[in-house]
C-alpha cells in the first residue's frame, strides 16, 4: 500500500498474526511446528544475514481452510 516508505512491511498474504519478535539477534530461537529455528538458520547462514540482525520478524499462521493468495511484502524486486 505504501511502496515508498521502507520502514513498513505489509503481510504477505491472508493470515492471523502469531508473533511479532523486535531486536532479534542470529541465534535467537523462534518455533515452527515445535521445531526451533533462528535468524541465521532462516537465512541459511547467508553472508548477508548479519544485515538482519536487530531487525524484527513477523511470524503468521495461514489457515489451511481459506484460499491464499501471496504479494511481495516489501519494497524491491524478488
Amino acid at each position: 500500500m505504501y511502496p515508498e516508505d521502507s520502514s513498513i512491511v505489509n503481510s504477505a498474504c491472508e493470515s492471523t498474526a502469531y508473533c511479532i519478535a523486535s531486536n532479534v539477534q542470529a541465534l535467537d530461537n523462534f518455533w515452527l511446528k515445535g521445531e526451533p529455528y533462528s535468524l541465521n538458520h532462516m537465512l541459511n547462514n547467508d553472508p548477508l544475514a548479519p544485515q538482519f540482525v536487530g531487525g524484527t520478524v513477523y511470524q503468521v499462521l495461514l489457515n489451511s481452510m481459506k484460499y491464499h493468495q501471496w504479494y511481495s511484502p516489501v519494497n524491491g524486486t524478488l
